[in-house]
C-alpha cells in the first residue's frame, strides 16, 4: 500500500472514531436535557408545596 493510501486509511479510521464520539455526545446531551426537564418539574412541585404550606401556616396563625 502506498504511503498516500495508508494516510487515507488512517484518516478514515480517525473520522469513524470522531463520528462515534459525536453520537455518544449527542446521546449524553439528550439525556442531560431530559434530566434537566425532570429536575425543573421537581423544583416546580417543591415550590408549589412550599407555597401551600406557607399559606396553611399563615391561616393557622390567623386562627389562633
Amino acid at each position: 500500500m502506498s504511503q498516500l493510501g495508508q494516510k487515507v486509511s488512517e484518516l478514515e479510521t480517525i473520522v469513524g472514531e470522531i463520528l462515534k464520539l459525536q453520537k455518544k455526545l449527542e446521546n449524553l446531551l439528550q439525556q442531560s436535557s431530559q434530566d434537566q426537564e425532570r429536575q425543573d418539574k421537581i423544583l416546580e412541585t417543591l415550590a408549589l408545596r412550599s407555597l401551600e404550606q406557607e399559606t396553611e401556616i399563615r391561616e393557622m396563625k390567623r386562627i389562633k
